[in-house]
């Protein structure tokens, strides 16, 4: 079944569609339209960026390792890299990544081991 037609029967041409352009408000001819962006990529990334600044806080200023590390571990639930498969990632940003997830297994183990 798919989503995309049924919702785009009832909803054509309205603000909210789910098409990847979307008719701007009161635009005389229906004509013009500008494409629609994507904010969840963008906000996942800010996420990742909070969650990394909450972990230095923690690890500086608090000086608690477990749950600087735990912080670490959430950011990497919001993706720095949105968009593209563990394939499709560039050799850099899976190195990245597995650096990244190295780092937060050892906080975890040194907090651990305190």
């Amino acid at each position: 079944m798919d989503v995309n037609r049924l919702l785009s029967g009832c909803k054509k041409n309205k603000l909210y569609d789910i098409h990847p352009e979307t008719q701007i408000k009161n635009a005389p001819s229906g004509s013009e339209t500008v494409p629609r962006r994507d904010l969840s990529a963008s906000f996942g990334q800010v996420k990742y960026v909070l969650f990394w600044v909450l972990a230095l806080y923690f690890i500086v200023a608090k000086g608690d390792v477990a749950t600087a590390a735990s912080n670490m571990g959430i950011a990497l639930i919001f993706d720095p890299f949105p968009g593209k498969t563990w394939t499709q990632r560039l050799r850099w940003q899976r190195a990245w990544l597995i650096i990244y997830l190295v780092a937060v297994l050892v906080l975890l183990g040194w907090a651990w081991m305190k």
